[in-house]
C-alpha cells in the first residue's frame, strides 16, 4: 500500500506541501485526465516544474504580485491545479470565479474582487465581460516560460490567500477570505480520511475520480488533501462524460454532489452497478441523505462517506465515515480543529478552519462571526456521543400565517424516498405547501399518488396541497444544490 513514505511533521504552506510532492512522489502519476477518449497522465515530478515555471511566469508579469488578487475562470482541468498552486505559490491570493455563471454575476464578482490578472480557458474567452483594465491570460502562457520560479517559504500563513464567491441558493454571492492556515486545517481533516478509503481500493495508489467542479471548496479540498498525500487524481472536465470516463479512468472513490448520488442510487437498484466502475468509496456532502439510499450502496458494498462543511468553514467540518448502523442518518463527527456547539437550534462552528471573514463586507462578517464562532444558519442538533444531525436551513425554514414553522428539507426527503422522483424542491406559495418535481412524465401520477399517501402522515399545515412537474432538471448553484 503506497499512501506515503513514513510519518512526516506537519505542513502548513503550499510551498512545504510542493516540496513535499517532489521529493516523496515524484515519478507517481498525479493526475489524469481524457483527450479524445485517451487518457493522459501527469507525474509528481512534472506537475511540481509546471507549478514553478508558471510561478516564474506571474512573477515575470505581475513583479509586486504579493498580496495581489489573481482570478481563475474555467472549468475543472490539471492546468487549473498548476495555475491555483503557482498563484499561491509567489503569495498571491487565488480568486476562483464559476464559468458558468451569469455574466452580470461574473461581471460584478470580477469587479468586486479586485484582481488585476485573470486565467481563462478557451470556453471563457468568449465570455463579453469587460475586463480592460485587468491582464487576460490563457492556460498556456507560461509553457513558453523557461525560468522555473526560486521558491521560498515567506509567505505569511495567516492572511487572505483565496477569495472564494459563495454559491448560496438566495441571495448575492459574497466573498469568503480564507487564509493558508484555514486551508491546511481543512486538509489535515480530509487526509485523515483517507484510511477509510485505502480499504476498499484496487491497486497500491488510491485513485480518486474528480467530478467536483474546482472553482469551489468541495473541489479544491478533494484535490489538495490528494496531493499532499501523493494519490491519483482523475479528472472530469466536463460532467455529460461521467460514466464513459469512470470506464477508462479506473477510480476507487469520488466526491459528488446529491444528484449524482441519486443517480448511482438508480444504477444500483436497477442491478446496473457495472456503471459506476471500480467505484467502493463514495464522500457527498450538501444534502441530508436517506437510510434507504445509504443502505442500498452498503448492501453493493459501496462505503459512503457523509460531510458537513460551508464556504465560510473552509470545508472543515463533520465526517461520517459509516461505520455504526446507528449513526446513518449523521453528519458525523467534528473534523480536525473544529468544535460544534447547538444554540436555539442552529450549527455553529468555531476552529482554525473559520474564514477571515467576508471581503469588504463588515457588517455580513460580524453578524455570521460572533466570538469566534461562525454561525452556519443550518438548523440541526448533536446526539449524546456527539454526532451531528441535519434538520434543515434556517433562512430556508417555512413560516406560515398561523405561526406553524415547516423544514422544506424534511418534506423533501420523505419525497424522494420515491425512487421515480429524481428532484424535488418544497416551499410555500400563497401560504400552502408546493412540491416542484423532476421526473419522467410517465410516473407523475404515480408520484402524486405517492405524495397523497404521504399527506395522510402529516400534520394538516404540513401537508403538500400543490405539486408541480417540471419538464426538465431544475437550476442549481454551481456545487448541484437546487436554487431556492
Amino acid at each position: 500500500m503506497l499512501i506515503g513514505k513514513g510519518e512526516k511533521s506537519a505542513m502548513n504552506t503550499i510551498y512545504q506541501m510542493i516540496q513535499h510532492m517532489n521529493h516523496d512522489y515524484g515519478e507517481r502519476i498525479a493526475f489524469q485526465y481524457c483527450e479524445e477518449k485517451k487518457v493522459c497522465a501527469v507525474k509528481y515530478s512534472d506537475f511540481v516544474k509546471d507549478i514553478k515555471k508558471c510561478a516564474g511566469f506571474l512573477m515575470k508579469i505581475f513583479p509586486d504580485i504579493e498580496g495581489k488578487h489573481i482570478g481563475i475562470c474555467a472549468g475543472s482541468c490539471y492546468q487549473y491545479m498548476v495555475h491555483f498552486m503557482a498563484i499561491l505559490l509567489v503569495k498571491g491570493v487565488v480568486v476562483p470565479l464559476n464559468p458558468s455563471e451569469t455574466t452580470d454575476v461574473l461581471q460584478y464578482e470580477i469587479d468586486f474582487s479586485d484582481i488585476i490578472g485573470i486565467f481563462l480557458d478557451e470556453d471563457s474567452m468568449g465570455l463579453g465581460l469587460n475586463m480592460k483594465h485587468i491582464r487576460k491570460m490563457t492556460f498556456h502562457e507560461y509553457q513558453s516560460f523557461q525560468k522555473e520560479y526560486a521558491v521560498d517559504d515567506g509567505a505569511s500563513k495567516d492572511r487572505i490567500g483565496l477569495l472564494v464567491f459563495t454559491s448560496g441558493t438566495t441571495g448575492k454571492n459574497k466573498g469568503v477570505m480564507l487564509s493558508q492556515s484555514n486551508i491546511f486545517t481543512a486538509i489535515e481533516t480530509y487526509t485523515g480520511q483517507l484510511k477509510i478509503l485505502e480499504r476498499n481500493m484496487k491497486g497500491d495508489v488510491l485513485r480518486a475520480f474528480v467530478i467536483v467542479p474546482m472553482y469551489h471548496v468541495s473541489g479544491i479540498f478533494l484535490v489538495l488533501p490528494g496531493i499532499m498525500k501523493g494519490i491519483t487524481l482523475n479528472i472530469c472536465e466536463d460532467p455529460k462524460y461521467l460514466y464513459r470516463e469512470l470506464k477508462l479512468m479506473k477510480s476507487d472513490c469520488i466526491s459528488v454532489v446529491p444528484t449524482i448520488l441519486k443517480s448511482f442510487y438508480r444504477d444500483l437498484i436497477r442491478n446496473k452497478k457495472e456503471r459506476l466502475g471500480d467505484i467502493g468509496s463514495i464522500c457527498c456532502s450538501g444534502a441530508i441523505v436517506e437510510s434507504d439510499m445509504l443502505n442500498e450502496f452498503r448492501k453493493n458494498g459501496i462505503t459512503i462517506i457523509q460531510a458537513y462543511a460551508l464556504t465560510e468553514s473552509c470545508g472543515n467540518g463533520t465526517v461520517n465515515t459509516y461505520e455504526d448502523e446507528r449513526k446513518l442518518k449523521s453528519v458525523g463527527t467534528p473534523g480536525a480543529g473544529c468544535e460544534i456547539k447547538i444554540e436555539n437550534d442552529e450549527i455553529l462552528l468555531k476552529g482554525s478552519a473559520i474564514m477571515l471573514g467576508y471581503y469588504k463586507n463588515e457588517k455580513e462578517t460580524n453578524k455570521v462571526l460572533q466570538d469566534g464562532w461562525l454561525h452556519t444558519g443550518d438548523l440541526g442538533y448533536l446526539d449524546e456521543d456527539g454526532y451531528l444531525y441535519l434538520t434543515g436551513r434556517k433562512k430556508n425554514l417555512i413560516i406560515l400565517s398561523g405561526g406553524e414553522n415547516v423544514s422544506p428539507e424534511e418534506l423533501e426527503g420523505e419525497i424522494l424516498r420515491c425512487e421515480k422522483v429524481y428532484e424535488v424542491l418544497v416551499r410555500e406559495e400563497n401560504d400552502k405547501i408546493c412540491a416542484s418535481i423532476y421526473c419522467e412524465s410517465v410516473n407523475e401520477e404515480e408520484i402524486k399518488e405517492y405524495i397523497s399517501n404521504i399527506n395522510r402522515t402529516l400534520p394538516y399545515y404540513k401537508r403538500i396541497t400543490k405539486v408541480k412537474f417540471a419538464g426538465e432538471p431544475l437550476e442549481k448553484t454551481a456545487t448541484g444544490k437546487i436554487k431556492r
